[in-house]
This record gives C-alpha cells, sequence and structure tokens, in this order.
C-alpha cells in the first residue's frame, strides 16, 4: 500500500502548480497511508559531501518506497514513533 499511496501523491502533484518536492510528497504520502489505516515509517535524513536532505517513506522493513538507489547515502534523522508505527511496535527507541 506505501506503493500505490506514494505513486498516487506524485501523479496528483503533477496536476498542482506549486512547488512539490520531497518533504511535501513524503508529507502527503504519510497521511494518506493514515487515513488508509496502513503503516509505514516517515523518514528525514541527511547526507554529505555535500549536505543535503531529504524526506521519503519507509516500508515496514525499513526500506525507501519508490526511491531511487541514492537514497541509502542518506543517514535518517527523524522517524516519528507514534503509536502503531513499525518502530514503535518493535520496541526499538529512537
Amino acid at each position: 500500500q506505501a506503493r500505490y499511496a506514494v505513486r498516487a501523491v506524485r501523479w496528483a502533484a503533477q496536476l498542482l502548480p506549486m512547488r512539490w518536492a520531497c518533504l511535501e510528497d513524503s508529507t502527503a504520502a504519510a497521511l494518506v497511508l493514515t487515513v488508509a489505516r496502513r503503516r509505514a515509517e516517515w523518514r528525514h535524513g541527511v547526507a554529505l559531501d555535500p549536505v543535503r536532505l531529504h524526506a521519503w517513506i519507509a516500508g515496514p522493513d525499513g526500506t525507501p518506497v519508490e526511491e531511487p538507489a541514492d537514497t541509502a547515502l542518506y543517514t535518517p534523522i527523524y522517524t516519528p514513533d507514534g503509536p502503531g508505527s513499525a518502530r514503535a511496535e518493535r520496541g526499538v527507541s529512537p
């Protein structure tokens, strides 16, 4: 379901006459998944040299959903630990 949510958000974003980057993309996909009562992790990460930021949706196994291979270069610095998140259910602390 995470893959379909990300694809749907990216398709809808093409119709909007405004800035639409990874933060907006991942936020909208996270909201779609929440409304559909599906689990996924919303991650924010940083990569160095040069410093750059990225946000994405990770599936239950932690792999980035519908993201290029270079997303592996980003170190996650924030993953919400709300009730029902995969991290909270595994008992992983920040």
